[in-house]
């Protein structure tokens, strides 16, 4: 119980001050905090049977927004490392593409060549195979 909200204490007013200031501060972050396992509510009950004494109370919100201010820290390192990580396979990637495109023209250029020579081939085979038969009838008709 507060000697500001009995009136007593007269001329204390900064104190009382202060003291509806640490109330409605250790109110605030107990309603915008959010204990996700049990230690931490167990932290909350004692922050809240702490309000007697605001120093101490003040003391374990600052360790509380220090260890904050430490995992905010890690996981700002954590998601640069991943956007390095992240730039440095998208960099990859895009060399990747360019050597595959250049591979693919390549590789369709000697399509068409093999296509050429294929033909240049089929075209010497069937003069090959006309000079074949123009010289067995010749000799067909040597022999006779």
């Amino acid at each position: 119980a507060s000697s500001c909200k009995t009136g007593a204490g007269g001329g204390g007013g900064g104190a009382c001050a202060r003291e509806a200031e640490i109330s409605d501060l250790s109110e605030s972050m107990s309603e915008n905090m959010s204990f996700s396992d049990p230690q931490d509510t167990a932290r909350l009950r004692t922050l809240s049977e702490m309000r007697r004494d605001s120093t101490l109370l003040i003391r374990k919100y600052l360790d509380e927004m220090k260890r904050l201010e430490n995992e905010l820290a890690l996981y700002r390192r954590k998601t640069k490392q991943l956007e390095d990580e992240l730039r440095e396979a998208k960099d990859d990637l895009q060399k990747d593409e360019e050597i595959f495109e250049e591979k693919f023209r390549e590789m369709k250029s000697l399509a068409e060549q093999n296509e050429e020579l294929r033909s240049e081939l089929w075209e010497a085979r069937s003069a090959a195979s006309q000079l074949q038969h123009h010289h067995d009838q010749q000799q067909q008709q040597q022999q006779q």
